[in-house]
């Protein structure tokens, strides 16, 4: 494992958990203004 695989490695575990975050906060906005 080099380094800049590491780094590879790591950033797209990152991006992968921000989409997922990304992916429950639209939902949520979207049940909250359905509720309205």
């Amino acid at each position: 494992m080099c380094a800049k695989c590491v780094r590879d490695r790591i950033k797209r575990a990152f991006l992968i958990e921000e989409q997922k975050i990304v992916v429950k906060v639209l939902k949520a906005q979207a049940q909250s203004q359905k509720s309205k």
